[in-house]
C-alpha cells in the first residue's frame, strides 16, 4: 500500500479524482458486455465503476463499493429510509476518505446522502454522466465547470459536495 512505502508521494481527494476522472475519460462503454448490460446507460455506468476500480488498484487505495451508512434523523424522516448506500468509499491513508456517487441524472437523495457524509469529514463527489450522441464532444466538467451555476439555481449549492459532469462521447471511441 502506498501509505507503507515513504517514496509514494501523498496525494489528496482532489487529486484521487483528477486522476480518476482522467482514467474515466479513457474508458469505453462499447466494450462492455451488451448481454449483461442490456442498455447505454447501464454500459457508461458499469464502464465507470470499473474504471474507478482499477485506478484505485493503481494506486493501491482501499475500495469499499455499495457501501451502507446509517441515516441522520432528518433523512430518515424526510427519505423513510433508516439507511442510506453510497456507490464508492476509498480510503485515502494519506487524507480523509473519499465518497463517489454515480447517477445518469439529478437524484435528490443522492445529493442529500453526500451532504450528510460531509458532515461526518468525507470529501465527497456527485459523478453525473451523460452519453452524447447529438453533439461535438466537450470536456468533462472537471476541467470546465462552468455549468455549477445550473446546479447551484436548482438548489445544489453545498460547497462540501462537489459535482462533476462527464460526458461520454461515441467519437472519442473511434481509433
Amino acid at each position: 500500500m502506498n501509505y507503507l512505502n515513504p517514496q509514494t508521494p501523498t496525494l489528496t481527494s482532489f487529486e484521487i479524482m483528477i486522476q480518476i476522472m482522467d482514467d474515466i475519460e479513457k474508458a469505453d462503454p462499447e466494450k462492455i458486455d451488451k448481454d449483461e448490460y442490456p442498455t447505454l446507460k447501464k454500459r457508461c455506468t458499469r464502464a465507470i465503476e470499473l474504471s474507478i476500480k482499477e485506478t484505485c488498484e493503481r494506486l493501491e487505495l482501499g475500495l469499499k463499493c455499495e457501501e451502507d451508512f446509517d441515516f441522520s434523523e432528518s433523512l430518515k424522516n424526510k427519505y423513510k429510509k433508516k439507511y442510506g448506500i453510497v456507490d464508492f468509499i476509498i480510503i485515502n491513508p494519506n487524507g480523509r476518505k473519499i465518497a463517489i456517487e454515480l447517477d445518469s441524472r439529478n437524484k435528490r437523495l443522492s445529493y442529500a446522502k453526500l451532504e450528510e457524509l460531509s458532515e461526518r469529514g468525507y470529501d465527497t463527489f456527485w459523478v453525473q454522466h451523460r452519453f452524447n450522441i447529438f453533439s461535438a464532444p466537450y470536456k468533462s466538467s472537471y476541467k470546465d465547470d462552468s455549468y455549477l451555476n445550473h446546479y447551484r439555481k436548482h438548489g445544489y449549492t453545498n460547497k462540501n459536495v462537489s459535482i462533476i459532469k462527464h460526458i461520454f462521447h461515441p467519437t472519442t471511441f473511434e481509433k
